[in-house]
């Protein structure tokens, strides 16, 4: 993920925040958006112990607390990395998202059929750059994917 410009980066769906410690930089500010109140606690230990001053951790859900992100940090470039549950996304973050005004999107899934169904709900504002599967767990059916997506120029 090229975050060069980036001002502000949200990771939704953060869990235990590992992606987000990895992802944060003192160069912009960082989020972490979860919904499980005990994943948000650890995730505000790891940033503590990683002495990460510019994340913060947010508890709730992204369909609220992203618009308010970007209400708070408008006009900045923002980048959002998504590693959403098994079932994806779903019509109402895509649409989410696609109001966000995000200039990048990482989609990170487990599950191809649902990134499908939610890639095709945000190409309506989204190039998609590219889909590449990783084999992490051979011998098996598991195959996480990861998208990148970069909005759409007006024309």
């Amino acid at each position: 993920l090229d975050l060069t410009g980036t001002e502000v980066l949200v990771d939704c769906f953060s869990g235990v925040g590992l992606l987000t410690n990895v992802m944060c930089s003192p160069d912009y500010d960082t989020y972490g958006v979860e919904i499980v109140p005990s994943a948000v606690r650890d995730a505000d230990e790891m940033a503590q112990l990683n002495h990460s001053p510019r994340l913060k951790n947010l508890l709730g859900d992204v369909n609220v607390v992203l618009p308010e992100i970007v209400a708070k940090n408008n006009g900045k470039q923002l980048t959002v990395l998504v590693d959403p549950p098994r079932k994806g996304l779903g019509e109402s973050i895509c649409n989410t998202l696609c109001g966000s005004g995000a200039d990048n999107i990482a989609y990170i899934s487990c599950d191809s059929a649902t990134l499908a169904r939610d890639l095709s709900m945000l190409a309506h504002a989204y190039d998609i750059t590219s889909v590449t599967p990783y084999d992490m767990f051979p011998y098996t059916d598991q195959v996480e994917t990861v998208a990148f997506l970069h909005r759409k120029t007006c024309k």
